[in-house]
């Protein structure tokens, strides 16, 4: 399969797997005595996306991330869990930390945040997808194969955590090391370790 028709097959397929995910919310299967769902989050994982939720209240709250609300991840994805409060009016009070009450009574606001979440998950899982594509050219290999990135595991993380950023950054370095383009491939690779650490595991490689 030629780069043309990869890219093209990435771009609907991605489409399609982001209107899944935003029209089924969460969705499960089976029923368990009780009324509940006995087999819940098939194709979602709500658990990271609540923490993404809450490193992300920086921004609302005008507070400054790491200094007065607190965040365990790299900078450019402290950043960006701010980013889906930028399109939604939330209750996150501004000018001090939102208590786990104040947090728990608002689940619209949480809904809004993971279908944000999700979409903006969309371009980097794209991004991957057509990097992988113009490696596998690159090396004299079917630019398809990149299409592999639709089976369900990589589907499921990439749209749930925020993997494919970094995982998509260094693809990017990878296929500018390629091109010898060392200067940008650093740059690239440095932003994808601003993402989470362990690109920076791949320096010596590059060296």
């Amino acid at each position: 399969m030629g780069l043309r028709a990869t890219v093209l097959l990435s771009v609907l397929g991605t489409a399609a797997i982001l209107a899944l995910l935003l029209a089924t919310h969460e969705w499960g299967a089976g029923q368990r005595p009780d009324g509940g769902t006995r087999h819940p989050y098939l194709l979602e994982d709500t658990f990271d996306r609540t923490i993404y939720q809450r490193r992300g209240r920086w921004l609302p709250a005008h507070r400054l991330p790491y200094v007065e609300e607190d965040s365990e991840y790299p900078q450019l994805a402290t950043w960006m869990f701010g980013l889906p409060y930028l399109f939604f009016e939330s209750h996150v009070p501004p000018g001090r930390a939102q208590t786990d009450a104040e947090f728990a009574a608002h689940p619209d606001d949480t809904a809004r945040y993971f279908d944000l979440h999700q979409a903006f998950m969309a371009l980097p899982f794209l991004g991957l997808l057509v990097v992988t594509a113009l490696l596998l050219q690159e090396l004299g290999r079917s630019p398809g194969w990149a299409l592999l990135l639709f089976l369900p595991g990589t589907a499921y993380f990439s749209f749930n955590r925020f993997d494919a950023w970094p995982a998509a950054l260094v693809a990017l370095a990878l296929l500018l090391q390629r091109r010898r383009r060392p200067v940008a491939a650093a740059a690239v690779l440095g932003l994808g370790a601003m993402m989470k650490w362990y690109p920076l595991l791949l320096l010596p490689l590059f060296l």
